[in-house]
């Protein structure tokens, strides 16, 4: 049993007296492994991001839209304190910074002009006309436009629809809390008049 224990020493001797081996190259390697997995897995987390800030921002409704529906939903839904014009002579001449005819008659059957202000939509100055027939109310924001056309696109924020034109000379945003169809109505009708 000695001899076992004298052989097993000396094996071991041995190995620990020799050098170790060179171990460099296997650690370049798997360091290159380690690293190149890191960037796959950020390339892929970005990638990920990318994919959904895109899908974010193709169903996000524009700003346009967004501002308007916020802008109706504060001033006409929930009435906070604004400094509204109510005197037709005040209304007439804001809408004339617009060059838009008797704003008055934009209203459809049953409807009629109750106030007027000037507000913002993108950045942009816009006028803020309010219609209402006693249960309802509706919002028309008008901006100066740059010429063209456009024909009414529609979109939905929140409870508010909205409705957007442009007939070269001005461009127009409709905002409800009716329905998608009536909105579009409201703005085939006011494009047909302004």
């Amino acid at each position: 049993m000695n001899l076992g224990e004298d052989e097993i020493d000396g094996k071991l001797r041995r190995a620990l007296s020799e050098e170790l081996p060179d171990t460099a190259r296997l650690e370049q390697w798997l360091r290159e492994r380690i690293a190149a997995r890191r960037v796959r897995m950020w390339i892929a987390a970005a990638a990920s991001v990318a994919v959904v800030l895109l899908g974010y921002s193709l169903v996000r409704p524009s700003r346009l839209y967004r501002d308007a529906a916020r802008d109706h939903r504060l001033e006409v839904i929930e009435q906070q304190p604004r400094h509204w014009r109510t005197d037709p002579a005040a209304i007439v001449k804001l809408a004339a910074r617009f060059q838009l005819p008797d704003v008055a008659t934009l209203a459809p059957a049953g409807y009629r002009l109750e106030r007027a202000k000037m507000c913002g939509l993108e950045g942009r100055p816009a006028l803020h006309l309010v219609y209402g027939n006693g249960t309802r109310e509706f919002s028309v924001y008008f901006r100066t436009s740059s010429g063209g056309s456009e024909a009414i696109r529609t979109e939905s924020v929140g409870q508010e629809q909205l409705a957007a034109f442009q007939n070269g000379r001005v461009q127009g945003v409709i905002a409800t809390t009716a329905s998608s169809a009536d909105c579009v109505e409201l703005a085939k009708f006011i494009n047909g008049h302004a």
